[in-house]
């Protein structure tokens, strides 16, 4: 959520995302920051409540696929909406995970 608010740089987040998950997400964190009119009034002085801020997550379900794979659903809620987010996780090498598969709604 902090990509997409665009406080947070993609890059911290590539130790765990696959690299295709990377261009993904920073391409949907580019098209979040192109102007529209929910922007343009909130440069205009109007107080507009702006999405992905202060993010915080509300409930978590995960569940084993198999032996290191695992799926899990979110529903995380900021100060415009709640988003459910669902993601799969995947055992590599010695100890570490990466998430294979990201959705956000």
């Amino acid at each position: 959520m902090e990509v997409l608010a665009g406080t947070r740089p993609v890059s911290q987040l590539a130790p765990w995302l696959h690299r295709d998950l990377l261009t993904r997400v920073q391409l949907r964190a580019d098209l979040h920051r192109l102007p529209s009119p929910a922007r343009a009034a909130a440069r205009s002085g109007e107080r507009i409540s702006l999405a992905h801020r202060a993010a915080t997550v509300k409930a978590v379900h995960v569940s084993r696929v198999e032996e290191g794979i695992y799926e899990a659903a979110a529903v995380v809620s900021d100060a415009a909406r709640c988003r459910a987010v669902a993601l799969r996780i995947e055992a590599i090498g010695r100890g570490g995970w990466q998430v294979t598969a990201l959705e956000i709604g």
